[in-house]
């Protein structure tokens, strides 16, 4: 244990350098997480969160998240409030728990010390891109996913106990993110492979999680969110490829961590990681393809394919096998290195730890030079905003159009929509039929299209709003005139903003 502490190290500097850093302005999955947890705490409904959710917007969130980190926030909400450090606190030890249980996961197939490099390299790059500065699930997830993969293959007998372990290991994880049910097909996969080892017991979980799963479904209680589009149809598989390439790539390199401050040196060493992770990671998962975390990471990438959303950090949960990828390639080009130029074999071990830990070295001091994100937590006009209307809401109830309305409904209460990536004679409709009474105008995060559409409303429809509270950042305009017939926008130009690119009218 103590070469994954040493290997924690650059993640440890790298958390302490984060702290209290706040959300970036464009976080909002973690807000709804604290009003779930908050509304639970308060004895309302689950979804009585103030989160007006439009079908035209669905990845600005959906209704209700899954309830595994509310619930686990609950005791936090409950004794120190939603803007607790102790939310932090929380997530840095689910971090520690991901790494904890990858470690112990890769070490039955690598050297300790490789196990640990890699868990180290997970544990820094997820805090690179801020993955524990506010409650989100992803972390929380990589645990428990691992703790399940961790349990199934060091099963030797598949006792009662341990099928109990291992079912609530696996429902907890669905708990905290859906495509925790990976774990369903993955361990049906595991079970063929290795039917000699248990006679069918190993599919007593994927039983119980599927009929649990059906039940939930056909009640009502939860729906499957983008149910209609996971799979795409055949003229869309292109398309579908070239989106995932465009997110997930950059997730690959993020695993390889940033070592050098020039972008053209991480380019290049990027070039020859990813060879590195790409290959030793192909190589290990061959070796032990009758594994439940081969059949693991096969089945979560089918569903990286199949999920309509993609974003880099739902790549997470796999960063531990590119990394320990990565520590065995460089490995064996240590070996051919010392092949070629000594003319003998050597132990690569040592140079390869020294060469990856002038990666973490480097990484850390990159990571150190990124400017603090601009935060609605710690933004003074932002503040004064979330004061004026909590004000303004206690004297007449408000329903408002924001960029971030998570955010925005759990600083304030105020009932909040976001802006539809649509034109902006649906926007205005949108308004009218959702009763949003307000709107906000900002000056920052200008370049996003939401931001943008809402934006542009004052200006395309002058008779329709009125600037009732404003500061430097924000401006709040009260909807007029709800009454009147919309505009007919037919013939005349609609002023799409240049940040929504091709949107159509």
């Amino acid at each position: 244990m103590w070469l994954l502490a040493v290997a924690l190290l650059p993640f440890a500097i790298l958390a302490g350098w984060h702290w209290n850093w706040g959300a970036p302005g464009g976080y909002g999955d973690h807000a709804q997480y604290l009003a779930h947890a908050r509304a639970l705490v308060e004895g309302r409904s689950y979804t009585d969160i103030g989160y007006i959710y439009h079908p035209a917007a669905p990845m600005i969130g959906p209704r209700a998240y899954p309830p595994g980190l509310p619930l686990t926030l609950v005791p936090i909400v409950a004794l120190a409030g939603v803007n607790s450090p102790w939310n932090q606190v929380l997530m840095l030890v689910s971090l520690l728990l991901f790494a904890l249980f990858a470690y112990r996961r890769l070490e039955l197939m690598v050297a300790p010390w490789q196990a640990a490099l890699a868990a180290g390299l997970t544990a820094i790059a997820i805090e690179g891109r801020f993955g524990t500065l506010v409650p989100m699930s992803d972390v929380g997830f990589g645990a428990l996913l691992w703790a399940a993969i961790l349990a199934i293959d060091t099963t030797a007998t598949w006792t009662w106990k341990r099928i109990a372990i291992i079912t609530s290991l696996g429902f907890g994880a669905m708990a905290y993110r859906i495509p925790g049910a990976v774990l369903i097909p993955a361990l049906a996969l595991y079970a063929i492979a290795t039917w000699r080892q248990h006679r069918g017991r190993a599919l007593i979980p994927v039983a119980i999680w599927g009929i649990t799963g059906a039940v939930v479904l056909a009640s009502g209680l939860f729906d499957l969110p983008f149910r209609g589009q996971l799979l795409p149809h055949l003229p869309e598989i292109g398309n579908r490829i070239r989106s995932l390439v465009r997110v997930y790539q950059p997730a690959v390199f993020d695993a390889e961590l940033y070592p050098f401050v020039s972008g053209r040196l991480n380019d290049a060493y990027h070039a020859i990681a990813s060879v590195a992770a790409l290959g030793g990671s192909a190589a290990l998962l061959w070796r032990y393809r009758r594994t439940m975390l081969t059949a693991t990471v096969v089945m979560y990438t089918a569903m990286l394919f199949a999920a309509p959303v993609n974003d880099g950090r739902y790549l997470w949960p796999l960063y531990p096998v590119i990394a320990c990828g990565m520590v065995i390639g460089v490995v064996l080009a240590c070996r051919i290195a010392a092949r070629l130029f000594l003319r003998r074999d050597v132990r690569a071990a040592l140079p390869a730890a020294l060469a990856l830990s002038l990666v973490f070295i480097g990484s850390v001091w990159h990571e150190s030079k990124t400017p603090r994100p601009r935060s609605l937590d710690h933004l003074p006009d932002a503040a004064s905003l979330f004061e004026w209307l909590r004000a303004r809401q206690v004297h007449a109830p408000m329903r408002v159009m924001f960029y971030n309305p998570r955010v925005l409904t759990l600083k304030t209460r105020v009932p909040a929509m976001g802006a539809i990536v649509r034109p902006p004679p649906f926007l205005l409709s949108a308004i009218y039929e959702n009763q949003i009474t307000h709107i906000v105008w900002q000056s920052a995060e200008a370049r996003s299209c939401r931001s943008a559409l809402v934006n542009a409303l004052p200006a395309l429809y002058p008779d329709r709003f009125a600037v009732e509270y404003g500061n430097e950042t924000f401006r709040v305009y009260r909807v007029l005139r709800s009454d009147m017939p919309l505009p007919d926008n037919k013939g005349r130009p609609i002023g799409i903003p240049k940040e929504c690119g091709g949107l159509g009218t």
